[in-house]
C-alpha cells in the first residue's frame, strides 16, 4: 500500500484533467453509448432482476415506499436511479420503462469513460483508453447495461465517480458519489475504501481534513434516504430487510471456500475470449510495475475480492469485477508492450486489440428471442376475461406488472433464497398469517414463477387448491420452469378487501 501511495503522489494524480482529456472522455462515453443502443435496449423484452427493478422504478414515480409496500434486501438506490428515468421517459417521448432503460444505458457509457479519468495519470492516454475498451469488452457489463436497471451498473459508474473526484482531491464530492454507489449496492462501499486510500496519498498535515470530509460527503445522501423514510415509516423496514435478512442468507448460505472458488471458476471460464488470453500476460505486467495501477482502484478491487470470497451468488455479482479487468488489461499489457518497444507502436496495437475486443462480445444474453411488444402481447392474454380493474398477485412475475401497468398486490415479489421464512417470520401468525393476508387481498389472478420450494410453497399449493384453477404458461423468459397461473374459482358475496 505504501509503494501505491507513494506512486500516486509522485505522478501528480491530483492534478485536474485537460479539456483534451475530458475530449476523449466524452468521445468514448458516445461511442459506448452508440455501441449499447445496437442492442436495442428499448426493445428488449423485460425479464428476471431487472424486471424487478424496473417495476419499483416505475411504482416509485406512483407512491410506492420501497421496503414498507415491497420487500427489498438490497439498498435502494437503483430504483431510485430508475425512477428518474421513468420520470424523464414521457419527457423525452419515451414510456417509463424505455426512460428508466435509456438512463441505465447512459450510465453503462459513462462507466468505461470513468475508468479512462480514473487511469489517466498512471497509464497515459492509450492505456487509460485500453482499460476503457476493456472495460466494455467485458462481457457482463454490455449486457447488464441494456437489460435495464441493473443496480451494479449504478454502482460501478457511481463508485468509479467517486475514485475520480478521490484523485481530484475533492473529497466531499467523492463521499457524496461513494454513498451513492453504496446505496444502489451495499458492496459499493468498496468505492469507498478505495477513495479513503486516495485521502492518504495528500500531505501528511492534510490526510485527517480529507477523510473528514469524504465522511461528511457520505453521511449526506444516507442521512437523506434514512431522513425519507423515517417520515414514511419504512425505515424499521429498511434495516430488517437490507440488513438483517442478508445477514441472515449469508449465515446459511455463504459456500466455503473451496466451492466459492469453484463458483467463481465457472462464471470466469464463460469471460470474453480475448480477455481470458490476454489476462496472464497482464497480471505479469503489473507483476513488474504494480505502482502503474491507481491507488483507489486497487485498494477497491482488493475489498471486493474479499467480499466476493465471503457471499459470491451468481453472476451478476462479476459485474464489479470490470473496471478492475479493464485497468489491469489496459496497465498490465501496456507495462509489457513499452518495456522493450516504442511507445507508439505499443499503443496503436493496444488500443486497436481492445477496441476490437469490445465491439466483439459473446454473451449470448446480449440477444433475445423476441422483442417488448411481443412480449408485451403474451403477458396480457394471461390476464384475458378478468374484469377491468382486476387485482393480481405475481409472485417471481415482475415482467406481467410491468405490461399491465399494476401494482402488486401483496408486498413479496419472489419467495425464493429464504425470503418465504422471513416473510413468515415477520407476519403475526407466521404463514398462516400471509394467506390470511391473501384472503383480505382476494386477487382475481395469482402468478407463481421461478425457484419457490419448500413446505411454505406445499402450504401455498394447499390454500390455491379450493380457490384456484392452474394451468401453466410458458411466456419468455418463463419457459423452464413455466408461469403457475391461478384464476379465481368464484367470488365471495362479501365486500372484498383492498
Amino acid at each position: 500500500m505504501r509503494g501505491i501511495v507513494d506512486h500516486q503522489r509522485s505522478y501528480g494524480d491530483a492534478s485536474p484533467p485537460g479539456p483534451a482529456d475530458l475530449a476523449v472522455a466524452l468521445l468514448l462515453a458516445l461511442l459506448g453509448f452508440a455501441f449499447l443502443l445496437t442492442f436495442d435496449p428499448f426493445e428488449r423484452p423485460v425479464m428476471f432482476d431487472p424486471a424487478t427493478w424496473d417495476y419499483m422504478s416505475i411504482e416509485l414515480t406512483r407512491g410506492l415506499v420501497p421496503y414498507r409496500d415491497v420487500f427489498l434486501h438490497k439498498t435502494p438506490g437503483a430504483a431510485f436511479v430508475g425512477a428518474l428515468g421513468a420520470a424523464a421517459g414521457p419527457l423525452l417521448g419515451l414510456s417509463p420503462v424505455q426512460g428508466a432503460h435509456g438512463l441505465f444505458v447512459v450510465l453503462g457509457a459513462a462507466g468505461p469513460a470513468l475508468l479512462y479519468l480514473v487511469c489517466r495519470s498512471s497509464l497515459g492516454v492509450a492505456g487509460a483508453v485500453a482499460a476503457a475498451a476493456f472495460m466494455m469488452a467485458f462481457d457482463q457489463w454490455p449486457t447488464a447495461a441494456v437489460e435495464g436497471v441493473r443496480p451494479k451498473i449504478a454502482t460501478v459508474t457511481f463508485g468509479l465517480a467517486c475514485l475520480f473526484c478521490a484523485g481530484r482531491r475533492s473529497f466531499l464530492i467523492s463521499g457524496i458519489w461513494g454513498a451513492l454507489a453504496t446505496l444502489c449496492w451495499q458492496p459499493g462501499l468498496a468505492f469507498l475504501v478505495g477513495a479513503l486510500a486516495n485521502c492518504w496519498t495528500v500531505e501528511p498535515g492534510n490526510r485527517l481534513r480529507a477523510t473528514v470530509r469524504l465522511v461528511l460527503g457520505a453521511t449526506a445522501p444516507v442521512a437523506g434516504l434514512f431522513a425519507w423514510l423515517w417520515s414514511k415509516g419504512a425505515l424499521l423496514d429498511l434495516f430488517q430487510q437490507a440488513v438483517g435478512f442478508n445477514l441472515s442468507y449469508i449465515e446459511s448460505k455463504a459456500r466455503g471456500p473451496l466451492a466459492t472458488l469453484r463458483a467463481l471458476y465457472r462464471q470466469v471460464s464463460g469471460w470474453n475470449p480475448v480477455e481470458l488470453l490476454l489476462l496472464p500476460a497482464a497480471v505479469f505486467g503489473i507483476a513488474q510495475a504494480p505502482r502503474t495501477v491507481p491507488a483507489g482502484l486497487a485498494v477497491a478491487g482488493i475489498v471486493y475480492v474479499v467480499m466476493v470470497l465471503v457471499s459470491f451468488q451468481a453472476w451478476p455479482d462479476t459485474i464489479l469485477f470490470a473496471p478492475f479487468v479493464g485497468c489491469m488489461l489496459g496497465a498490465g499489457l501496456f507495462t509489457l508492450g513499452t518495456a522493450g518497444l516504442s511507445k507508439t507502436p505499443v499503443s496503436v496495437a493496444l488500443c486497436a486489440v481492445s477496441l476490437a475486443a469490445a465491439i466483439t462480445p459473446v454473451a449470448p444474453r446480449l440477444h433475445t428471442k423476441l422483442d417488448f411488444a411481443e412480449q408485451r402481447a403474451q403477458m396480457l392474454k394471461l390476464s384475458d376475461g378478468l374484469p377491468p380493474h382486476y387485482t393480481v398477485v405475481a409472485v417471481s412475475v415482475p415482467e406481467f406488472l410491468i405490461h399491465a401497468g399494476k401494482r402488486n398486490g401483496w408486498k413479496w415479489p419472489y419467495m425464493w433464497s429464504g425470503v418465504d421464512r422471513f416473510a413468515a417470520d415477520h407476519t403475526t401468525d407466521g404463514f398462516s398469517g400471509l394467506l390470511s393476508q391473501l384472503e383480505v387481498i382476494d386477487p382475481d389472478l395469482i402468478l407463481i414463477a421461478r425457484r419457490w420450494s419448500g413446505p411454505h410453497r406445499s402450504a401455498f399449493r394447499r390454500w390455491t387448491r379450493s380457490r384456484y384453477a392452474k394451468k401453466s404458461v410458458r411466456v419468455f423468459p418463463h419457459l423452464a420452469p413455466p408461469i403457475e397461473v391461478h384464476r379465481r374459482l368464484k367470488r365471495p358475496r362479501t365486500t372484498r378487501g383492498h
